[in-house]
């Protein structure tokens, strides 16, 4: 390392301070990452039709990851290893990569890529398998793993810009990388054949993207058919956090991709401005706060059902109560005249009709006695109705009868 200590190289950008093994005296490369690059274009060629700066980006960007997924899977090759040979057990590497052992079992059964190596490099590796940083850090990759909760997309190990150029053979036209871009991110159901997202974090992307897209270019653009535009992205996803963009990283040409201090240079209030990224936790929070937001609607619908409820079987208690008050005062009703009124009928024979008969308008008519006018005005207050017509063409006992049955039947209706 420049500052003069040794560390193992877990990255590609430490193979740049390592010399050059085969170099000599007369012929020498910078670094050792200079001469594996040496040794891939010895086998592998460039593509005519494409700058030389982006075919060795494109193999830089290889060679990293080939050089982290093999420290990753060596830790991996020691567990089955050592349970292979020492407890006669095999072992999926899904169920070695959750295993941690203990320092001697791991010197026990050295990766192949480190057995010509100083013995002092492998213990370095294993100190660092059996730190507790690395158990903290393999911890909070099991976490963002599972909270993708169905992968990152469907391209495989092929990248973006395969996937663009093997649709422009099959399709004859250049296709839009966002459009390809979404495309790998979704997955046809197979119950109803509707794609959908393959993660919560694609959709987010997605929709980042397109919002800004629209303020930016305005609605009329759809951004399926339009070029990809990088500043849209640098807008949407904060920059190029941790290096990266947020949308086609890897696929775009970085000396397209402006700045962040380019993008906010001469940016006003009422332009599109940066928007924070969100992140797996970020995104898990805002659903949390949208389930508890939700449960607490329907708490409040409940409560306010219940209120409601209770106010109807309030009322309904009033009604009846004022329905038993008025069946007590028809019952006191019926007692006062079964006690004043039906007695004083028994003498109503005994008045003579040639002192009730008169002559109105050409017609003999029958004038009621006092009795009758009282049981008509009861008649009228109790059914809103008068009686003096039948008063007057009826005869008093079919009357005083008909009183009766009537009140009779309201309280039996009551």
């Amino acid at each position: 390392m420049p500052s003069g200590h040794k560390e193992v190289a877990w990255s590609w950008r430490h193979y740049r301070y390592a010399d050059d093994p085969e170099g000599t005296s007369e012929f020498s490369l910078p670094n050792l990452q200079a001469r594996l690059m040496s040794d891939f274009w010895t086998y592998f060629t460039m593509d005519p039709d494409v700058r030389q700066r982006d075919c060795v980006l494109v193999a830089s960007r290889c060679a990293s990851r080939q050089i982290r997924d093999m420290h990753y899977e060596a830790r991996v090759a020691c567990v089955r290893n050592w349970y292979a040979e020492k407890r006669k057990i095999r072992m999926t590497k899904a169920k070695a990569r959750e295993i941690f052992m203990e320092p001697w079992q791991y010197l026990q059964c050295p990766p192949q890529y480190v057995g010509q190596a100083s013995p002092e490099v492998f213990r370095a590796m294993v100190r660092y398998w059996t730190s507790t940083g690395f158990k903290k850090k393999h911890d909070l990759g099991v976490l963002k793993r599972a909270a993708l909760k169905g992968g990152t997309h469907t391209q495989g190990n092929v990248t973006l810009a395969c996937c663009i150029q093997k649709k422009k053979r099959e399709t004859g036209v250049e296709p839009s990388l966002f459009d390809v871009w979404t495309d790998k991110r979704m997955v046809t159901d197979k119950e109803d054949g509707t794609k959908k997202w393959v993660s919560s974090c694609a959709e987010i992307r997605d929709k980042g993207y397109r919002d800004k897209y629209a303020e930016v270019n305005g609605k009329d653009v759809d951004p399926l058919t339009a070029p990809f535009d990088p500043e849209v992205a640098m807008l949407a996803g904060q920059g190029k956090k941790h290096g990266r963009l947020w949308i086609g990283d890897g696929s775009v040409d970085p000396l397209i991709v402006p700045s962040m201090r380019q993008v906010r240079r001469g940016r006003t209030s009422d332009m599109p401005q940066v928007e924070t990224r969100p992140t797996v936790t970020s995104t898990a929070i805002d659903q949390i706060r949208a389930e508890v937001a939700a449960e607490r609607r329907q708490r409040e619908e409940a409560e306010a059902n219940s209120r409601r409820m209770e106010e109807q079987i309030r009322q309904q208690k009033e009604m009846l109560t004022q329905q038993q008050q008025q069946m007590a005062k028809n019952e006191k009703m019926m007692e006062w005249m079964a006690q004043n009124i039906l007695p004083s009928t028994t003498n109503m024979s005994s008045v003579g009709l040639d002192s009730r008969i008169c002559m109105k308008d050409g017609d003999l008519h029958l004038l009621p006695t006092q009795c009758e006018l009282y049981i008509s005005m009861l008649y009228g207050l109790c059914f809103g109705t008068s009686c003096m017509e039948l008063l007057t063409l009826c005869c008093m006992d079919y009357i005083l009868e008909l009183v009766c049955m009537e009140l009779l039947t309201l309280c039996c209706y009551v």
